[in-house]
């Protein structure tokens, strides 16, 4: 599955695994485990989570998904799973969240906009691949497109326009906000430059925050709405999305205390208790996975042709056809396994989303977290739903541990840098049969050996191959180069 959102640090996605011991799933939003003849896939996801590499013989009774929040330093996590078209069931586990609480939905926010945009486009007789040029009010496209291409709505939501901003980082509360087209242009207040049409023929696909807010600037424009209350009208009531909303603070969230606070790396709050994003369409809707669920129903039925579910199905067979890199307009679209997939991950900051969809069974599974962490722990969890619900999925990987020699974990522990910094950037440290590793000063993981030269994150299933190279101990994971500094 691509990455459909802010691209992760580049830390070869290491992330923290601690051995840890909770009571599984006893927190005050759930009755305890359940019962694994009600749904297997549920029970599997509260008691035994699978990893993506999983250690012959090691210890796999802190898998449950209390054990993994409190592993990951992730504070909360909200979960729906759709089977046949319904929702067949939510929960949420951790602090201060039940499967009601709000969260942001990040660049899950894409498909939602996509479909309320569509919607406005076929309501005014807009083609989407008109030219957007003298379509934007005041505003001279000319400005930000030197070479003079077409930019039409299709190319902006399938990511194909050229255009530039992968990702907004937000606004801390209480900052005075930008409007759609300051953010565009790149105006004083904004905390990014002006969205810039710059199209590589080579690579076609980019995937662009900043294009959708062209793509909002002319919604706003053409229909004279706020955009909230555009898709409120188009969308979300159709649908039947009644506890989401584009609006800065979500439905009634802050009078209410529904928002789950967002976390960053550090597992602290973020101060405010989460940031703003006026880039709506970018990434700004508040929802529960039950509710972006009911919009995934709405998706899969009308790709189905049905007319009455509050998406229209020429808009949902546009949505949903690859124009490229298996993207489509506002999700991305796949054949995967020999099955049609939809999936979308979504990054803001203290917030983590994804969506996996098989309209052709009318399955779904939507995860939102409040914690920056939780970038391994959503594959844990799709990956534990696709094992138990018999969805379409590769082999989970299994390794046995090589019972490496102590003298060898002492050549290897020490610290790392690349580049040829005298900084180090990686440390790595004997614990046991295993190295405990930190990177970057933050994120820990945990080195098992699967050879003599060989170790694996169980986590992410990085592989570090260790060799002495002019006398120096080099690591190789991903295509990097970490060079062992000398003891002091």
């Amino acid at each position: 599955m691509k990455n459909r959102s802010m691209p992760r640090p580049a830390i070869i996605g290491l992330a923290l695994l601690v051995a840890c011991t909770l009571a599984a799933c006893d927190s005050p939003n759930n009755a305890g485990p359940s019962d694994p003849t009600v749904d297997a896939g549920r029970h599997a996801i509260e008691t035994q989570l699978v990893p993506t590499v999983t250690i012959a013989g090691d210890d796999a009774s802190d898998r449950g998904i209390e054990d993994q929040l409190a592993a990951y330093d992730v504070p909360a996590v909200s979960i729906a799973v759709v089977r046949d078209g319904e929702i067949a069931w939510a929960a949420a586990y951790g602090a201060d969240v039940d499967p009601a609480s709000l969260f942001q939905a990040a660049s899950l926010s894409k498909a939602v906009a996509a479909a309320g945009i569509l919607a406005l486009a076929r309501e005014r007789g807009f083609d989407i691949d008109a030219d957007l040029t003298g379509q934007l009010g005041s505003f001279d496209l000319a400005a930000i497109n030197p070479e003079g291409r077409t930019v039409s709505l299709r190319g902006l939501l399938s990511h194909t326009a050229g255009a530039t901003i992968h990702g907004y980082p937000g606004y801390p509360v209480g900052t005075p906000l930008p409007d759609t087209l300051e953010i565009v242009t790149g105006a004083q207040r904004t905390n990014t430059p002006a969205v810039a049409i710059d199209f590589d023929p080579e690579h076609p696909w980019r995937y662009s925050g900043g294009g959708y807010e062209i793509a909002q600037l002319w919604a706003e424009q053409a229909s004279g709405e706020d955009f909230a209350a555009l898709i409120q009208r188009l969308v979300l009531d159709p649908v039947g999305m009644s506890s989401s909303s584009f609006a800065l603070n979500g439905p009634d969230g802050i009078a209410e205390g529904r928002i789950a606070r967002a976390h960053g790396w550090n597992g602290e709050p973020i101060d405010g208790g989460w940031h703003l994003y006026p880039e709506q369409a970018a990434a700004n809707l508040w929802t529960t996975p039950s509710d972006y669920g009911r919009f995934l129903i709405a998706l899969m039925a009308a790709s189905d042709g049905a007319q009455d579910r509050g998406i229209d199905p020429e808009i949902a067979h546009e949505m949903t056809t690859a124009i490229s890199d298996d993207y489509g307009l506002g999700i991305g679209t796949s054949i995967h396994l020999g099955e049609r997939r939809w999936d979308h991950s979504g990054s803001a900051e203290g917030y983590r989303c994804n969506l996996i969809a098989l309209p052709s069974r009318g399955d779904a599974i939507i995860v939102m977290t409040n914690g920056n962490n939780a970038q391994h722990l959503i594959p844990d969890i799709n990956r534990t739903a696709e094992i138990a619900y018999d969805w379409p999925h590769d082999p989970p990987r299994t390794e046995s541990r090589f019972d490496m020699p102590a003298a060898r974990l002492a050549e290897i522990a020490g610290s790392y840098t690349t580049g040829g910094n005298a900084q180090p950037i990686m440390q790595l440290d004997i614990a046991s049969r295993d190295l405990r590793g930190l990177f970057g000063g933050y994120v820990h993981f945990r080195l098992v050996p699967i050879s003599a030269d060989r170790l694996v994150d169980p986590v992410d299933g990085q592989d570090f191959v260790f060799a002495l190279e002019d006398g120096v101990m080099v690591a190789r994971a991903d295509g990097q180069v970490f060079s062992r500094l000398p003891d002091e």
